[in-house]
């Protein structure tokens, strides 16, 4: 029973989160393409999003050391030297427009989030001269 929520909600952060469907691709190879890079988004979306749900305290590892840095940099939401789940995913829902009084973020202000969040990290590797 797990399972099927899992999937479910995998899909939604893949629909809503990565917004695949407004995508509108007009061929197989083009489909193929967009879900070769939304679907590594939503799996680190799903996977930040459930530790901080079921291990908020536990240092964050859903995201790279250079993404932390700059959600720590570019965020509104200040962070600790070693963020826990929760703060992170509560700092990547800032970034994204989440208002608390509006209750958990959803996949669409993640989705808006991680991608700021990667706009930034190319941003920042471009001006180092660094790769990606």
């Amino acid at each position: 029973m797990v399972c099927v929520w899992a999937i479910e909600e995998f899909f939604k952060a893949l629909k809503s989160g990565c917004q695949i469907e407004k995508r509108q691709m007009e061929s197989y190879g083009a489909l193929r393409i967009a879900l070769a890079l939304f679907l590594p988004i939503a799996v680190r979306l799903l996977a930040l999003r459930d530790a901080a749900r079921c291990e908020p305290d536990a240092p964050c590892d859903a995201l790279s050391a250079r993404q932390l840095q700059l959600l720590r940099a570019c965020g509104t939401k200040a962070m600790t030297a070693t963020p826990s789940n929760q703060e992170v995913y509560m700092a990547l829902a800032a970034l994204g427009g989440h208002l608390r009084s509006n209750g958990p973020p959803g996949w669409m202000v993640l989705g808006r989030a991680f991608e700021k969040l990667l706009v930034l990290e190319q941003g920042w590797a471009a001006a180092q001269g660094a790769e990606m």
